[in-house]
């Protein structure tokens, strides 16, 4: 599985990481999702060789309120 780190923006609750959650899991390609609240990020997983859709995440986040970007420094909390 590839895993991709998308820093959020607005994050300001544990209930809110569900929202955040629910969106990325909806995007077609995305086969898990872990939200990290205290690290205001969301890490993605899709298939090994299948294009991580990004833009379609952060349109995603957007559409429920959030700015997302890719984070510059995956795995680093």
């Amino acid at each position: 599985m590839n895993t991709t780190v998308f820093k959020i923006d607005g994050m300001t609750c544990v209930g809110r990481a569900a929202i955040v959650e629910k969106a990325v899991r909806e995007v077609p390609g995305v086969l898990a999702v872990d939200v990290e609240y205290e690290h205001g990020q969301a890490i993605v997983g899709t298939g090994l060789r299948c294009p991580v859709p990004t833009e379609q995440i952060i349109q995603a986040l957007r559409q429920v309120g959030y700015g997302a970007q890719l984070s510059e420094f995956p795995g680093l909390k």
